[in-house]
């Protein structure tokens, strides 16, 4: 183990003891000699500045308890594997979201390549090993995804122009309720104010929305669930047992246009469906 995870880790028992812990303890819980425990204590104490104490009545050391509450590890301390698996989650979404959060990831990656490389570890390894292959994905914009995300936080309501599928624009109000990550694309189950009911809304169909500051209409989470689950199931296979045509209007091209896949799925302007 890294020094950097010893003194995470002993910082972690310290913090969740009331009474002060003896050496030996200390041994047993980091599985070390009493000399690497010694180490880290002096780390901890001197190069971290925390407010350890010993106490000679107890034979165990402490956080003061005046400071304790105060005292943090000073910037982001994981341990090796909790790094690796931190790494690894961020080039998932980075992947996932079509690149749509690289602006707000590329600080977190900076800082954990940064301690990955403290412990002898190459943050490239994590990327060239882990791969999401996309297939229909159609494209969008951070301004797009950052803005609905920021309406589900903060429940407020949207203002949205919509394409349909039949490329109809419409304008409507919604409650966003659930964003949803279906077969490499993003969907949003909204209240639509319009239609005065739940329905799913493809994200890059979302021509262009502004925040409201109206609170959004909150809808009952089983009611939620039960809407995309029919919505999804609607296109898994299985769902239809027969054939069935798709039949594209003089605007489906451009949709077409906007999504990856196979080449010849892009440029046929055709489908075949085997649901």
């Amino acid at each position: 183990m890294q020094p950097f995870d010893r003194v995470q880790q002993l910082h972690q028992i310290l913090t969740t003891h009331r009474r002060p812990v003896p050496v030996r303890k200390l041994c047993e819980y980091m599985e070390c000699s009493d000399k690497t425990v010694k180490r880290t204590i002096d780390t901890l104490r001197d190069v971290c500045q925390a407010p350890l104490v010993y106490s000679s009545q107890e034979r165990g050391w402490y956080y003061d308890n005046t400071e304790s509450e105060r005292f943090q590890l000073p910037g982001l301390w994981l341990t090796g594997d909790e790094l690796l698996s931190l790494s690894a989650l961020t080039s998932i979404l980075d992947a996932l979201g079509d690149g749509v959060l690289h602006d707000e990831l590329s600080a977190i990656e900076q800082t954990v390549d940064a301690l990955l490389v403290a412990r002898n570890i190459d943050p490239k390894v994590v990327a060239s090993r882990i791969r999401v292959l996309p297939m229909g994905k159609r494209q969008q914009s951070s301004y797009q995804f950052t803005a609905i995300a920021d309406a589900l936080i903060r429940r407020k309501r949207l203002d949205v122009r919509y394409v349909s599928y039949r490329g109809q624009e419409t304008q409507r109000t919604i409650s966003p309720q659930t964003l949803v990550h279906y077969r490499d694309n993003w969907y949003l189950d909204a209240w639509c104010h319009l239609r005065n009911a739940l329905r799913t809304f493809s994200v890059p169909r979302i021509l262009h929305l502004n925040l409201l500051a109206a609170k959004a209409r909150s809808v009952d989470k089983k009611k939620r669930s039960a809407n995309t689950f029919s919505r999804v199931t609607a296109f898994s296979p299985g769902a239809a047992t027969a054939p069935q045509n798709c039949v594209f209007t003089a605007r489906q091209p451009a949709i077409l246009r906007r999504r990856s896949g196979t080449p010849s799925s892009r440029e046929s302007g055709t489908m075949m469906s085997t649901y």
